[in-house]
């Protein structure tokens, strides 16, 4: 078996603040050289490890056409776990109006994973949502003999960040052959915990000024007797200097701009209950560009709630 692995495309239709060139067809450039990378390694499949899409929605029918038709020239299958950029809120009910359900539904070579997947050769490809438990992922794999593979939209790393996320250490007890996940912009280096391989090629796409010193890959992964991974760099992808604006790096301690009506949708699409508001705040706040707005309220927050 032969697959094509890639992750954190971030399609958008317009531009990020940082960039100064053109994102959307840069996107379209990548994605179109990744299928076709996909034909020319003969890969049985392609995997994608979550957040397509940089938003829930994106008003862009042409974009959305483009994107399709760039990942059915390869005449391959593409197999998908879903990243919460693709949802409202990490909620799975807000799934069936997003436009990767969009997507999937209008492109006959895109799949999303809901279940674990046998082939004939008895590889077994689990996927973890980024809704899913990676606990629960990691302690009931699936049984039975031949090789297992965890592709997981999770924010799995070999460091420890300031962020919680799961280490890529002997810490757990991995019970797959290959652990391919996305989520982390940065990647890490492929390595291996016993038997296991753990690999994230990074984010395909570069939206944020922290995305610059990363050049955009696919990993292509050979599955024999053992499991082979080598990446492979993008070559349409352009070097930071010539893709993002002279003031990136002097606005880096600038507070990003918080779409409002994004926020207020956030909230109102989730359907657990609340004690207050400052706890359902802290609920549905997901994106790290919503810190500037949990300080704020936070601030305002009385020190003892008024019953």
């Amino acid at each position: 078996m032969k697959l094509l692995y890639y992750t954190d495309l971030h399609a958008m239709a317009r531009r990020p603040k940082h960039r100064a060139d053109d994102y959307v067809r840069a996107i379209m450039a990548k994605l179109r050289e990744i299928y076709q990378i996909a034909a020319d390694e003969a890969v049985d499949f392609v995997l994608f490890g979550g957040d397509f899409f940089d938003k829930h929605r994106i008003y862009s029918y042409p974009l959305i056409t483009e994107l399709m038709e760039a990942v059915i020239s390869a005449d391959v299958d593409t197999m998908a776990v879903i990243g919460q950029h693709d949802l409202k809120g990490y909620n799975r009910g807000s799934y069936d109006a997003s436009c990767l359900a969009f997507m999937e539904q209008w492109c006959p070579r895109w799949k999303t994973l809901w279940e674990p997947m046998k082939f004939e050769n008895g590889v077994t490809i689990v996927p973890c949502h980024c809704f899913d438990d990676l606990d629960e992922k990691i302690s009931q794999p699936p049984r039975g003999r031949g090789k297992k593979i965890l592709v997981a939209h999770k924010l799995l790393d070999k460091r420890r960040q300031p962020f919680p996320g799961f280490l890529c250490t002997s810490d757990y007890d991995w019970p797959y052959n290959l652990v391919l996940s996305g989520d982390l912009h940065s990647g890490y280096k492929k390595h291996k915990i016993g038997r296991t391989i753990l690999c994230n090629p990074g984010s395909v796409g570069r939206p944020k000024a922290d995305d610059m010193e990363r050049m955009p890959k696919v990993l292509i992964v050979e599955v024999e007797k053992s499991i082979n991974v080598r990446s492979v760099k993008l070559a349409c992808a352009a070097p930071f200097e010539d893709i993002y604006a002279e003031s990136a790096l002097d606005g880096l301690d600038e507070p990003e701009q918080i779409d409002a009506d994004e926020f207020v949708d956030g909230i109102s699409s989730v359907q657990s209950p609340a004690v207050n508001v400052f706890e359902m705040v802290q609920h549905v706040s997901t994106d790290e560009h919503d810190r500037d707005v949990l300080d704020y309220i936070a601030s305002k927050r009385p020190s003892e709630d008024v019953g």
